[in-house]
Order: structure tokens, then sequence, then C-alpha cells
């Protein structure tokens, strides 16, 4: 029975520091430093809340952690050290997701749509725009494979390679609109 009680309480510590600690490290490690790196741009909007919603959000879930990791150490018995067992394993798991990659740009783009100035999002889904920062990074990353470069520089080339993937993007798209709309004054003007 008790090894029953101890997984129990080894999947509760999985599942509470996959919804606690796992996003604090994403936003302290990507979002944050992206959000950075976007308004140095000039990407975002003035005045964006995107910071202090990610702070507030880092608060919230740190405090929630700490509060139901100290309710679980008052348990007395083993259940504690499946708790621990089960956090320990998520962080494990959950490490490799903390950076930049495609999942945390998506959820990135999605949720700050509204602070992103529009010139540079209207014209590509989210779904576009994240692939246009994949080849930024397999890009700064081809570019730097020979160089001893640091992380800071790969990131800030990514973001630079990103904003010109899009500005090409809504240049086309601006292109193929104006080209609907020149076919269609012209096919009006062989009707006349």
């Amino acid at each position: 029975m008790s090894f029953i009680v101890v997984c129990f309480f080894w999947f509760l510590g999985l599942a509470v520091t996959s919804y606690t600690l796992i996003p604090v490290l994403i936003i302290l490690r990507f979002a944050l430093p992206f959000t950075r790196e976007l308004e140095r741009h000039g990407v975002l909007i003035d005045q964006h809340p995107i910071v202090k919603r990610y702070l507030t959000s880092v608060m919230v879930l740190l405090i929630s952690f700490i509060t139901i990791t100290f309710i679980m150490s008052l348990i007395p018995g083993h259940d504690f050290r499946g708790f621990i067992g089960g956090s320990a394993f998520s962080l494990l798991i959950g490490i490799w997701k903390i950076g930049r990659n495609k999942e945390n740009t998506d959820e990135y783009i999605q949720k700050n749509k509204p602070y992103l100035k529009q010139e540079f999002f209207s014209t590509t889904s989210t779904e576009q725009t994240t692939d246009l920062f994949i080849q930024g990074i397999k890009k700064a990353a081809h570019e730097n494979q020979d160089k001893s470069i640091n992380v800071s520089t790969t990131a800030s080339q990514t973001t630079e390679y990103l904003l010109q993937g899009l500005r090409e993007a809504s240049l086309e798209s601006q292109e193929k609109s104006m080209m609907h709309f020149v076919k269609g004054i012209n096919s009006e003007e062989k009707e006349t």
C-alpha cells in the first residue's frame, strides 16, 4: 500500500513542478529575454504590459510551488520523498523545454500578439511567424558554426533574422494584394 501512496505523491510532484516551476523557467530563460530583444528592435508597442505580466506570473507560480511543497513536507512518512522524486523527474524532463523553440515561440506570439506592432505580424499567421523564427535560428547557427560566439549574440542574430523574414513576408503579401488589385482594375477596363 505504501508503494501506491509514494507513486501517487510522485505523480503529484511531477504535476506540480510541470505546472509551476517549468513555466517559471520558460519565462526567465526565454520569454523575458525575447521580450527585451523585441523591444530593442522596435517590434513591441509602447507601454506594453508583457514584462509586468510575466513577473506577476513568476511570483504567483513560485508562491504556489513553495506553498504546496511546504504542505507536502508536513505529511509524515515516505510520501514527501515521492513528491520530491516526481519534482526532480519533472525538472529533468522539462529542462529541455525552457529555451528558444517552436512551442515557446508559438505560445509567446499567441499570448502577446496584441502588443506586437501589426506591421510586422498582420500578414503572417502564428505558425508562419514561428517557422520564420526557426529559419532564423538555423541561419544564425549555420553562420556561426565555425566561430566561438556567445549565446546572446546568436539570440540577437536570430531575432534579427526573424524580423527580416517577417518584413519580407509582409512585403510579399502586400505585393500579392497589389497584384490582385491591379488585375481587378485591368479586368474592369477590358470589360468596358
